[in-house]
């Protein structure tokens, strides 16, 4: 079932033409395993694509003509950082440079690409660019890598900065001796995406995109693609294999594939973090950070873990993301802290045919050795027994308002907020609850683990936040939630400054 139920625009993939991923079939039709790839993903967004093979230096100048369009093949350099949405990685290549090596040379390699003479490359390919800034200085573009291969081959170049697949597909299909071609300089493992000009127009397709490929890459679709093409690619190269989703050529370990990956965890407390009818997270604050992850050029799935274990593994790892994590002054030097979600009144509740006294106002001031409900990790579970009370830890919110509705506990440690939704979610009645005084306001945010988590992704995030809250698509998912929580019957909230409050604009404290 598609992903988006309203009605979308007409979409435009555009791919470079090349062996196996993207290829003109006798009937008119392209195919391949980029192209069907792209199909299939836009059909589970509920897109349907139009298919232009454009030669790559025309492609990225049709990106910016089209109204609405989509790339295979765009290689993620710092330089296109910025300019793009990164959609979905689908390759991982080792590039270098490759030059006619004879039994003669005993040391040909080479340890920098400054030692280069005359180098080949596929005319606006970004390896010009790479050995631009390297100021290289003979450098010769060509129309093709079938040509540039040629012409090394030939001795016209005295080297090529190329790939191992792309030697070895251009060789065969080309019908050339490429024994003596070696690798004699290893510059960098490239990753090759699925990807949109980053514009606002753009912006919300380009969420439902990312969003739609992690779905894919779990589908029996997406295995089928994968046993389809894989063994052709194998045919050409040995040492390709599919690792998470990737295709990656050459000797790559999992530590350099994913060097840079992150762990997404979420709590369930519905509605901002709850399961759909497919069993996939969802809710506010789930699309709030896919949103974010979409503006910083990050695909990842969003686990849901208790929060123990989220807690945990975000001690002892590093580029671990976690939400909507209540910020606290025992928490805040464990955390970056990256943007705010919610915003609420954290409170102590009792049964009004219980509490007798009023004149309560801190936690300090409740009877010896009371019995006071929380969610089993919860920051409060601390609070209750530091204060000399006995904290009993629940699994959900819902059994810790159970267990005070049914005098097994005498309060409740929640949120003013929390007791609205926990209360619309079971079927006693929460009629007998009332709040005994607030314990203070909290915010909740997108935060990350402190250790080994490097700066540039931290500043990343943050600026990715910064930018998605100011969007127009941010400001149509906030009314669209708004009115969903509102047709709950739940507790009046509203937005202000990029966080969720969950009590009445009126009531602003």
């Amino acid at each position: 079932m598609p992903i988006a139920q309203e009605s979308l625009p007409p979409i435009e993939l555009l791919t470079n033409p090349s062996p196996i991923f993207s290829e003109l079939q006798d009937d008119g039709r392209m195919s391949g395993y980029s192209v069907e790839y792209a199909r299939s993903l836009f059909n589970l967004a509920g897109y349907q694509p139009t298919v232009s093979p454009l030669p790559f230096s025309r492609l990225i100048e049709q990106m910016n003509k089209s109204k609405l369009a989509v790339a295979t093949g765009i290689v993620r350099t710092p330089e296109r950082e910025d300019d793009f949405f990164w959609i979905a990685p689908m390759t991982a290549n080792v590039i270098g440079i490759f030059s006619v090596v004879d039994d003669s040379q005993k040391n040909p390699k080479i340890d920098g690409l400054d030692k280069l003479k005359s180098v080949g490359v596929l005319s606006g390919d970004y390896r010009a660019d790479i050995l631009r800034n390297h100021r290289v200085k003979d450098i010769v573009e060509f129309n093709s890598w079938k040509q540039a291969v040629d012409a090394v081959l030939k001795g016209r170049i005295s080297s090529i900065f190329f790939s191992e697949l792309g030697i070895s597909t251009t060789c065969k299909l080309a019908e050339f001796n490429c024994v003596s071609l070696k690798k004699i300089y290893t510059h960098d493992i490239q990753f090759s995406y699925m990807a949109m000009l980053k514009t606002d127009t753009n912006r919300e397709h380009a969420i439902k995109l990312a969003n739609a490929s992690e779905r894919f890459k779990r589908t029996n679709t997406f295995d089928q693609l994968v046993e389809q093409w894989l063994p052709k690619l194998q045919q050409l190269e040995a040492d390709v294999t599919m690792t998470e989703g990737i295709i990656t050529f050459g000797e790559i370990n999992n530590n350099q594939l994913f060097a840079n990956n992150i762990w997404v965890l979420t709590h369930l407390e519905p509605p901002f973090s709850q399961y759909d009818e497919h069993g996939k997270p969802s809710g506010y604050a789930v699309e709030l950070v896919q949103g974010i992850l979409t503006e910083a050029g990050m695909q990842q799935q969003i686990l849901v873990a208790p929060w123990q274990r989220i807690l945990v593994e975000s001690k002892m790892k590093s580029d671990v993301l976690v939400f909507a994590l209540a910020r606290t002054q025992d928490r805040e030097d464990s955390f970056h802290w990256i943007s705010p979600i919610t915003q609420n009144a954290y409170s102590i509740f009792g049964r009004k045919s219980s509490h007798q006294n009023t004149s309560i106002d801190n936690i300090a001031q409740l009877p010896p050795q009371s019995v006071i409900t929380v969610l089993a990790g919860d920051f409060r579970e601390q609070i209750i027994i530091d204060a000399g009370h006995i904290a009993v830890a629940t699994p959900t919110w819902q059994v810790a308002v159970q267990k005070v509705l049914t005098g097994e506990a005498d309060y409740l440690f929640l949120s003013d907020g929390g007791v609205n939704i926990i209360c619309q979610t079971i079927e006693e009645s929460c009629s007998d609850l009332t709040r005994v005084f607030q314990f203070q306001l909290a915010t909740s945010y997108l935060a990350v683990s402190k250790q080994g988590t490097s700066q540039k992704l931290i500043e990343k995030l943050k600026s990715s936040a910064v930018i998605f809250k100011q969007t127009i698509q941010y400001q149509s998912m906030v009314k669209r939630w708004l009115m969903e929580f509102k047709q709950r019957n739940m507790s009046n909230m509203h937005e202000h400054d990029g966080i969720i409050k969950l009590w009445a604009q009126s009531e602003d404290k």
